[in-house]
């Protein structure tokens, strides 16, 4: 949505339809007519323009001439030299003919206008002149992506037999487009650090150089509950050089960002900055590692925020759920044991849980640098190597996974018109891709299929609730599978009652498991479960997913392209391991939690008691 990119928009356009890209030759010969154009998508001039390719063609030709426009825009190449330079020309020309007509330089007029900008009349010959091969090159991955292409076909007067015929005949045909894969390897390199950190870098055409340090340790038996809490607060305390005030004036003055999250197991520090001021923010990030501001104050002040805000705190159901696990799963801190500990908090036990984890921990840092950036890449490892060293870095699944005997039942009375209902089932996993890529293709069946998934079924269907869905999980070698529902139960304000919608989604969640595990769901939901799959992973345009998928691959001591290897196991996982590991999942007993009104509790009580 700016004029240079318009105007490259027509200089391609103007390229796909020369005899060097050869569309309208192989069209011809089809005697189909084809035609390439874009359009403003609405009247206000800052929402985007789409591209789009119009074919005319018997209906007997129509996937053949698709995979003709597939097949050349994968295999475009930018025009050099020569070609290059001819077409400027005659759109320079063109331009020149255009001003002596009023029809067109009104044409032109309006569109500069209707853009707000009047560079596209007053400055056009001079774009076209600055148009480069990387600016084409660029144009062409952004917006003439085939994996992101909408397909639309209007067939003629036809039977529905004759379509069918000839999608069977398409099916010989490709229309994958361009091979890409979620991480381009040859902008990554990974490299190990004298104090033993695990660096990887990731080249963009961006200037920015934000960057991920994540410590990675076991949690300390006997560990006051409430320390994590409150070092995690502490940490956006500032420095002991600075102030909170001061750290925050620090970063606004520099334009840099510097933040850190503490969670069980995980220390994340995440910075951000221009190339120029990288080795500000990568400084302060280490300050902050080293030297955190823990201090009587701040520890005695962090404590009463914490208390007064727990105080007001109301649980969900998954709450429930953590609280109950937290005796069995070591990243689980309840809530109840949080206040408790804030009883006995003291500022050692502060510091000693900060030593603990700079003294114990293996750590990965994850940086991105503009293309040859050479200079910030050896900035990063001079920096980070200041950092304390840690342990040589190893993954280890952790063994938490313990199998419910029975049925468990967790309730929370609340004065809420909702009923907060979730069913959360344990599986014990052996951490492998395959096993993972199976299990999120699992869930996305069960929680979003057209056929089963329970926001069709329970939503669109039951009427149940605005939101439903399933979500997975991972700790150790435990997974979970939770099933969640806020619906409707008890408003008394207008007086209306619907406590049996307790057991209705319930029972639609059993419902929609047993139809998962029967195997009752469609060849299409599973290819439209692996699409959404492969999206997911191939979206990586901005610098911040990129960097958190490298960051996680560093986490499993895998590759940094560990992603490729999932996208491309994908097309392999078959119905039967669905099956199989649904069997295995739903097999387990679950544990429900639910948050609701008094009166709904007792309603569904003979119910909640009868399940098994």
């Amino acid at each position: 949505n700016d004029v240079k990119n318009t105007i490259i928009s027509e200089l391609v356009s103007r390229y796909l339809n020369s005899t060097d890209a050869g569309i309208n030759d192989e069209m011809k010969k089809r005697n189909a007519q084809y035609y390439m154009g874009s359009e403003k998508i609405s009247t206000n001039p800052n929402n985007p323009t789409f591209s789009y390719m119009h074919i005319n063609c018997s209906d007997d030709s129509s996937e053949t001439a698709l995979k003709i426009i597939f097949d050349k825009l994968s295999a475009i190449k930018t025009p050099q030299g020569d070609v290059l330079e001819n077409l400027k020309q005659s759109m320079i020309m063109d331009f020149d003919d255009d001003l002596e007509n009023s029809i067109d330089l009104n044409t032109m007029t309006g569109i500069s206008a209707f853009s707000q900008n009047g560079d596209y009349l007053t400055d056009y010959k001079k774009i076209v002149k600055s148009i480069t091969p990387e600016d084409i090159e660029n144009y062409i991955a952004n917006y003439l992506d085939v994996s992101k292409a909408a397909i639309s076909v209007v067939h003629p007067d036809v039977t529905e037999d004759k379509i069918n015929e000839n999608y069977k005949k398409a099916q010989q045909l490709s229309f994958r487009g361009a091979s890409r894969k979620p991480i381009n390897t040859n902008k990554t390199e990974e490299t190990v650090l004298n104090n033993n950190y695990k660096i990887a870098f990731s080249e963009s055409k961006n200037n920015n150089t934000p960057f991920m340090i994540n410590l990675y340790y076991d949690i300390p038996e006997n560990v006051n509950p409430a320390a994590l809490h409150i070092l995690d607060r502490i940490y956006s305390k500032g420095t002991q050089n600075c102030t909170e005030k001061e750290f925050l004036k620090f970063q606004e003055d520099n334009n840099i960002t510097v933040e850190a999250n503490l969670s069980q197991g995980n220390l994340t520090v995440n910075g951000h900055s221009s190339a120029d001021n990288f080795k500000l923010s990568a400084d302060k990030a280490i300050e902050l590692i080293k030297q955190p501001r823990i201090t009587d104050d701040e520890v005695e002040e962090e404590i009463e925020k914490l208390k007064e805000l727990l105080s007001r705190y109301d649980n969900s159901s998954h709450d429930l759920y953590e609280s109950y696990e937290s005796k069995n799963n070591p990243y689980f801190d309840s809530i109840p044991e949080i206040i408790e500990g804030l009883k006995t908090l003291t500022t050692n036990d502060v510091r000693d849980l900060h030593n603990y984890i700079i003294q114990n921990s293996k750590g990965t840092v994850t940086v991105n640098i503009p293309e040859g950036g050479n200079g910030i890449k050896n900035d990063a490892v001079k920096s980070f190597s200041d950092l304390p060293e840690v342990r040589p870095y190893e993954y280890k699944l952790e063994k938490i996974y313990t199998q419910n005997e029975k049925p468990v039942i967790l309730t929370e009375a609340r004065n809420v018109s909702q009923a907060d209902i979730s069913q959360t089932y344990k599986f014990q996993t052996d951490g492998s891709i395959k096993s993972r890529v199976i299990a999120q293709l699992m869930n996305s069946i069960l929680s979003s299929s057209d056929s089963i998934g329970l926001f069709n079924s329970l939503r669109e269907q039951d009427h149940l609730a605005y939101r439903v869905n399933s979500n997975l999980d991972y700790s150790g070698d435990c997974g979970e599978v939770s099933l969640h529902i806020l619906t409707s139960t008890d408003n008394k304000d207008t007086g209306n009652t619907s406590y049996e919608n307790v057991e209705r989604s319930i029972t639609g969640f059993n419902r929609q498991i047993n139809k998962l595990v029967n195997s009752e769901y469609n060849n299409e939901d599973l290819e439209t479960a692996k699409r959404k799959l492969k999206a997911n992973l191939l979206d990586k345009e901005s610098v911040y997913s990129r960097l958190g998928s490298i960051s996680h691959a560093q986490y499993l001591d895998e590759s940094l392209d560990y992603e490729n290897k999932v996208f491309e196991i994908i097309d392999s996982i078959t119905r039967e391991d669905i099956d199989a590991l649904s069997s295995q999942v739903f097999a387990n007993k679950p544990v429900y939690s639910i948050v609701a009104s008094q009166d709904t509790l007792d309603y569904n009580e003979n119910f909640l008691n009868g399940l098994n």
